[in-house]
C-alpha cells in the first residue's frame, strides 16, 4: 500500500507524501483515494479489476478512457475528473496493471441518492419510491443535458 501513496505522490508534481485515503470499488475498476496536507485535491489511483476485462484489452481499456476524458473536458461541460497521469502494467508500481490516477471528485453518488435503503451492502439495489420530485427533477435535468451535449459532439473519425 505504502508503495502505491508514494507512486501516486510522484506523479503529482510539488506534491508532499500522501497518504492512503479509501478504497472505491466498482464493477469493472479497483480505486485507491490519496490524500495529500498540501489542500490540494484527493487523487484517485484506478486500476482495472482482474477477470472483469480482458487481461490483453486492459491497456487498450484505460487508454481509451484517458482519451474519453480528455475529450469531454475539452469539448464539453459534462464535469469529468482531471487525468494526470496513466500508464502501462510496466510503469505501474509493481506492476498491478495499467493504471490511471485522476483528481478525486468529492461527493455522493447518484446510487446513493436513489436507493432504497437496504439491511446490508450486498443486498440487491432497488430504487427508492420516496425520492423528493426536486431531487428527481434536478438529476433528470442534468442528465438530459450531458445526453444532448454527448449527441451533439463532432467525433473524430479514427484512422483503423
Amino acid at each position: 500500500m505504502t508503495e502505491i501513496v508514494e507512486f501516486v505522490a510522484s506523479q503529482r508534481l510539488g506534491s508532499p507524501p500522501g497518504e492512503f485515503d479509501s478504497y472505491l470499488k466498482g464493477s469493472f475498476n479497483l480505486s485507491l483515494v490519496v490524500k495529500f496536507n498540501d489542500g490540494g485535491p484527493k487523487a484517485v489511483i484506478r486500476f482495472p479489476k482482474p477477470g472483469h476485462t480482458a487481461k490483453h484489452l486492459c491497456e487498450e481499456k484505460v487508454r481509451n478512457e484517458v482519451q474519453v476524458l480528455s475529450f469531454l473536458s475539452d469539448q464539453a461541460t459534462i464535469p469529468v475528473p482531471r487525468v494526470s497521469s496513466w500508464g502501462t502494467i510496466e510503469d505501474s508500481p509493481q506492476h498491478l496493471g495499467p493504471f490511471m490516477i485522476m483528481d478525486f471528485i468529492d461527493g455522493t453518488s447518484l446510487a446513493t441518492m436513489l436507493k432504497q435503503p437496504t439491511e446490508s451492502e450486498r443486498d440487491e439495489v432497488i430504487l427508492a419510491t420516496d425520492v423528493d420530485d426536486t431531487k428527481l427533477e434536478y438529476v433528470y435535468e442534468q442528465l438530459a443535458d450531458y445526453m444532448l451535449q454527448l449527441s451533439q459532439l463532432d467525433l473524430p473519425q479514427s484512422e483503423l
